[in-house]
């Protein structure tokens, strides 16, 4: 297992089957979430944001994404 999926194993399934499912390179979806949580928890269940207002695992913005929010 390579380093950037170490932490994200709860994760990995459910976007590996978005990508299949939306003909989504395989691990796209796993790396940018890496690069914008990396794994961690506070970021992913919204506990904390971004200095821009982003949250979750992707980081989104809610105002762009109504749903994320």
């Amino acid at each position: 297992m390579t380093d950037w999926k170490a932490g994200g194993e709860t994760y990995l399934p459910t976007l590996a089957a978005a990508e299949d499912r939306y003909a989504i390179p395989r691990d796209l979806l796993a790396r940018m979430s890496f690069e914008e949580c990396s794994w961690r928890p506070e970021v992913i269940d919204y506990s904390v944001k971004s200095s821009a207002g982003a949250i979750g695992i992707m980081q989104l913005i809610p105002r762009f994404f109504p749903a994320a929010g």
